[in-house]
């Protein structure tokens, strides 16, 4: 693999480093460098047990670049170049690569190896670049392939009882297959609990299972049940995952009121947005409210930050609205709340705004 040479662009005194088609570390605290990620498809049947780095070359050092800090409070596309103040004593990072695999719907599967070709030491600006790397891939082909896996619901409530339905076939040679199952935590791939451990000797044809995990005492969020089928020397013949949330989110917009209804333009009008959480599940979101004219044009929008709130509770947000400047007509105002990766039904509210007419003042002198 060639990575390609990086690009250093100097902001107000700080250089920030990009690698075309890379991506950037963005870990709060640390140094704001790029890393390199490659892709390699394989189709169903081929399987990669390990990679390992053989060689990497076309080593460039030099020193002098003041490389900003990721803030800690990280919002993408948002950031502004801070100096680094963070802690690092040494070469950043320590990793050289890592690789994983994805499990693709039709079966195939792509391994993504990220290389770190870029190093750097705040304490001396020193910095390394490796251009070339090298690795071998090893891989094995099996006709042992889990052909169904899913869950009975793709969501929960805490303390259901979690069905898995594992399918799998053997369309080559009989052969000892070793299944196993288990439910890990999305994010963190903490397991949970095993689900199934069982040796299936001299498999031929078809096999299936329906492992249960109970959810009690466990807490709301995504989860992932994993499948793997292994030979007996340990040799990964295929896996799957199949995600489920524990807990529903949900929310709504209960109530949106506009006061007055009907109004002079140059006067302020209140609003005010109820959001509910009528799930299961905690909600940490955005109220948004959008004033539109009737040609549908945004005219103006409010914005509330709604954090951790607790099934079955409710927030209020109150916003006053300038209407200066605006023309006459009928006005939609538009509440919404996004949570979860998804959005409320809109509540609506319509307003009328009056010109004022000003009439002329005739004086007549007095016979």
């Amino acid at each position: 693999i060639e990575i390609p040479d990086y690009v250093i662009t100097t902001i107000n005194g700080l250089d920030w480093v990009e690698i075309p088609d890379g991506r950037m570390w963005t870990e709060p605290g640390q140094p704001w460098i790029p890393f390199y990620s490659t892709v390699i498809n394989y189709p169903q049947g081929y399987e990669v047990q390990d990679v390992v780095l053989v060689e990497r070359s076309g080593l460039i050092t030099d020193t002098g670049l003041n490389i900003p800090m990721v803030p800690q409070t990280f919002i993408s596309g948002t950031c502004a170049l801070e100096p680094y103040s963070g802690t690092i004593e040494t070469w950043f990072p320590e990793q050289e690569y890592n690789w994983e695999i994805i499990e693709n719907p039709d079966g195939s599967s792509t391994l993504v190896i990220t290389m770190y070709p870029f190093y750097y030491n705040p304490l001396t600006t020193d910095f390394q670049f490796y251009k070339f790397y090298t690795f071998n891939i090893n891989y094995i082909t099996s006709s042992v392939v889990i052909t169904g896996l899913a869950t009975d619901k793709p969501v929960y409530d805490p303390g259901e009882i979690v069905v898995a339905n594992i399918r799998l076939d053997n369309a080559g040679e009989a052969q000892d297959v070793v299944v196993s199952a288990g439910v890990k935590r999305y994010g963190t791939d903490d397991v949970v609990d095993g689900l199934l451990l069982s040796t299936l000797n001299d498999l031929s044809g078809e096999a299936s299972f329906s492992p249960q995990w109970d959810s009690s005492g466990s807490q709301p969020g995504l989860y992932y049940v994993e499948a793997i089928l292994k030979d007996t020397e340990g040799n990964v013949l295929d896996r799957q995952m199949k995600m489920f949330r524990l807990g529903v989110a949900s929310g709504e917009v209960s109530k949106l009121t506009v006061t007055p209804e009907q109004f002079d333009i140059g006067n302020m009008v209140s609003i005010s947005l109820v959001f509910s959480n009528t799930g299961t599940v905690s909600i940490t979101g955005t109220a948004v409210i959008e004033i539109r004219d009737e040609a549908g044009e945004i005219v103006q929008t409010f914005r509330h930050d709604v954090s951790d709130l607790a099934p079955g509770s409710a927030v209020s947000f109150n916003d006053d609205w300038d209407t200066s400047g605006l023309a006459g007509g009928t006005y939609s105002v538009v509440g919404y709340a996004l949570y979860d990766s998804t959005a409320t039904d809109p509540a609506i509210a319509q307003v009328n705004a009056r010109s004022r007419v000003y009439l002329p003042l005739i004086l007549k002198a007095a016979p």
